[in-house]
């Protein structure tokens, strides 16, 4: 089930990297990242940001 976990997280940065992508070439779009407790949302977004280099402050943990 680790394992699971890992390819998981890994398939869902890819996915927010590429919609980062997309915002540098000036497409925009939100996303809300929701779940149980424990299933792996900060590491997920922490995930994201290690790799969003001048991007990171765009992206926020905070519920607005």
């Amino acid at each position: 089930t680790e394992r699971i976990a890992e390819r998981r997280l890994k398939r869902e940065t890819a996915q927010l990297v590429g919609l980062l992508e997309q915002a540098r070439h000036g497409s925009s779009a939100s996303v809300v990242v929701r779940g149980e407790p424990g299933v792996g949302k900060s590491a997920l977004l922490e995930e994201l940001t290690a790799g969003a280099g001048d991007w990171s402050h765009r992206i926020s943990d905070r519920p607005r």
